[in-house]
């Protein structure tokens, strides 16, 4: 073989050689960014997925006239709630329970009676499902008891806190009155 034909051959050779490197240097650069794009679609997917059934508490109040009240709890979300704990802190106390129980030991120990009321309880495990709401005490015909309560929870001095888990485990707190859900951050 000439020489000529040998250069050629070679220049021929390295072309090709230098073609399949950038060739094989873009595909993994492709590669590389579908990989980051497919992270960032399954980390939206689990987010929807998330939300699809994201349990969301709120605490809140009703009263007619100030003759009666209803302590309520609502499941704002498009998931259910699992009730982990419920409790009401006042002065520095807390008490354990549903807030009939707070009602009664705080009225009642003032010498005050609670007169036409009925209450629901929604002990640890009991779940609200999604777009339901829980009258937890409900007050009829008494004013004295319904300015009371009204005073108590409308400012905050009583506050019903609610730890509660979505179905994905996620614990949420709903506590106070009309007060945004604070994801808790799992230890």
């Amino acid at each position: 073989m000439p020489d000529n034909e040998k250069k050629m051959s070679r220049k021929s050779e390295l072309i090709i050689s230098l073609s399949a490197f950038l060739i094989s240097i873009a595909t993994f650069c492709v590669l590389a960014y579908q990989t980051t794009l497919w992270r960032e679609q399954n980390q939206l997917i689990l987010k929807q997925q998330y939300a699809s059934v994201l349990p969301y508490l709120q605490i809140g109040y009703t009263t007619n006239n100030l003759k009666d009240f209803s302590l309520i709890v609502v499941n704002h979300g498009v998931g259910p709630a699992f009730i982990k704990s419920i409790s009401v802190h006042y002065k520095g106390k807390t008490y354990v329970g549903d807030a009939q129980q707070f009602a009664e030991n705080v009225i009642n120990a003032d010498g005050d009676k609670i007169q036409g009321y009925s209450y629901s309880r929604i002990p640890p495990g009991c779940v609200i499902p999604a777009g339901k709401s829980v009258n937890l005490l409900d007050i009829n015909d008494d004013v004295k008891t319904t300015k009371i309560l009204l005073d108590l929870f409308f400012d905050n001095t009583a506050e019903l806190d609610i730890v509660y888990k979505s179905v994905y485990d996620e614990e949420w707190r709903a506590k106070g009155m009309a007060n945004p859900p604070v994801k808790l951050v799992s230890k």
